[in-house]
């Protein structure tokens, strides 16, 4: 085989794998959309058709959505967040679903539902080791006995940020990021699939992050 017929084969393969590069995550996101929608939309045709003997395709997923704005509602005052208290006691003893519902709980509380405190703010530190980044979260700010400045910093894993490691660090072991809390997490939850244009762009590497002794 020619020197020409094998950079016309090679052009061919680098601009199929490029077309396949675009389509395929496109199409793996809207199957996965079928796919939550048809589950979802069908738990509820049975039930919407025996009361009423009519349907339309994505009115299950409708009353799904007007269903849990309902539950919102009813658990947001007094009495529903009494109830509330209450189922959530029983569920964390169940076996096995505990872990399960547990871990949905905690993330759900990270990417700031509840109204529980959420992380101060975004920021880029030296981890695991000297020249790998991560992106991590102040949680609050301390001195030490010289008065100096001292961060609590969380390091969240991927894709469960509810596991990670808190670090103590000094402000020259910090580099700032103009990347919103939301969006930091979105990418750690995501493991990197959705990635925010302005986490792209940030710079690693041009803070002075090596670590003192504190």
């Amino acid at each position: 085989m020619s020197s020409s017929n094998n950079q016309a084969l090679k052009t061919l393969r680098n601009r199929f794998l490029t077309g396949l590069a675009f389509v395929l995550p496109i199409g793996a996101a809207l199957g996965l959309l079928i796919w939550v929608f048809n589950i979802i939309d069908g738990l509820l045709k049975p039930v919407i058709e025996f009361f009423f003997n009519w349907y339309f395709p994505g009115l299950g997923l409708l009353v799904t959505l007007i269903l849990i704005y309902l539950v919102g509602l009813i658990l947001s005052n007094y009495f529903g967040k009494q109830i509330l208290g209450w189922v959530d006691k029983i569920l964390v003893k169940v076996p096995i679903f505990n872990q399960v519902y547990n871990s949905a709980k905690q993330v759900i509380e990270t990417l700031g539902v509840s109204n529980k405190v959420s992380f101060k703010e975004a920021v880029m530190v030296e981890f695991p080791r000297t020249g790998m980044h991560s992106l991590a979260f102040i949680t609050n700010e301390t001195t030490n006995s010289a008065g100096e400045k001292l961060y609590l910093v969380y390091v969240p894993g991927s894709p469960n940020p509810t596991s990670g490691f808190l670090e103590l660090l000094r402000e020259n072991q910090i580099e700032r990021v103009n990347v919103s809390v939301e969006d930091a997490m979105k990418t750690l939850i995501s493991c990197g699939l959705v990635f925010p244009d302005n986490v792209q762009a940030i710079d690693v590497g041009k803070g002075d992050l090596h670590p003192n002794k504190l």
